[in-house]
């Protein structure tokens, strides 16, 4: 068995907060999973397993886009995350995959559950512009 540092852990994070906001703001391409495992892996240390990891995932999403509001799952995460569980636990790049996998269809749920919550606010906002309510609408805007 492997161990991350608390520094591993850090940048994971950092680099998973990275990826998901670029993937909705900008779309350079640190969204795919083969960078996402590319980067993982440079991180804890283990190239190849991110590699293999992210390419795998990769090659599952091919030609999917996400027209029209559609949600896909999330395997630039799974990536991530399947790569740091295969390093800590030892059992190697089937494993990862076997982890990455459902982390990335929990990501497409909780990315549905949070476009759903985003209409609560807008409700609310669209109430306090009828109430010409300035005060309001900035504070449940979500800018």
């Amino acid at each position: 068995m492997n161990s991350l540092s608390v520094v591993q852990i850090i940048l994971l994070s950092l680099f998973a907060f990275f990826q998901i906001n670029e993937i909705i703001t900008v779309g350079i391409g640190f969204g795919n999973p083969v960078n996402a495992g590319l980067i993982a892996g440079l991180i804890i240390g283990d190239v190849k397993l991110g590699l293999a990891v992210g390419a795998t995932l990769q090659l599952m999403i091919l030609g999917v886009g996400t027209f029209g509001g559609a949600s896909i799952p999330d395997y630039a995460t799974g990536a991530i995350i399947g790569t740091a569980i295969a390093h800590i636990s030892g059992k190697g790049i089937n494993y990862g995959i076997g982890v990455a996998i459902p982390v990335g269809l929990l990501m497409v749920q909780l990315d549905i559950l949070a476009r759903f919550t985003n209409t609560y606010f807008a409700h609310r906002i669209d109430k306090a512009i009828d109430r010409n309510d300035d005060k309001a609408v900035v504070r449940n805007s979500l800018y």
